[in-house]
Order: structure tokens, then C-alpha cells, then sequence
């Protein structure tokens, strides 16, 4: 994220929600095509076939204009 620009938060009691980074989008892409678990909990299947090539065209789309944070995942 550049200088000066803000990150989108929603937080209730514990639940923080945020954009999807271009980085966090490329380390779950990473982390599931080497076959490690991005965290100790998830759900069968998770991520889905689907999910990952949304994650590589989104990835490269806002790295190509970083002003569309929040807007893909």
C-alpha cells in the first residue's frame, strides 16, 4: 500500500474484516501450490479450483492499479 493511502477495516467484537492484498493473495497461491497449509483450520477443499485462478487474475490486476484495493476479494 502506498503512503498516505487507507486500508478498509470492519471490525465487530472479535471478527476483523479487510481487503485482500495483492502479497496475501500470492501467499495463498503460493502456500497451496507447494502443498502447505496456509493455516491449522480450514475447510475441505479449501481453496477451491476456482478460487485460485480468481486469486491470479486479481492479483495481477491490482498490482496493476493498486487503487482498486477491496474491490476484488
Amino acid at each position: 500500500m502506498a503512503k498516505g493511502e487507507e486500508m478498509l477495516f470492519l471490525t465487530i467484537d472479535q471478527l476483523t474484516l479487510m481487503p485482500m492484498t495483492a502479497e496475501a493473495m500470492e501467499d495463498i497461491l503460493k502456500r497451496t501450490s507447494k502443498g502447505k497449509p496456509l493455516m491449522l483450520r480450514a475447510a475441505d477443499g479449501w481453496p477451491s479450483s476456482h478460487l485460485l485462478a480468481a486469486l491470479q487474475t486479481f492479483s495481477k490486476k491490482l498490482k496493476k492499479d493498486p487503487s482498486t484495493l477491496g474491490w476484488y476479494v
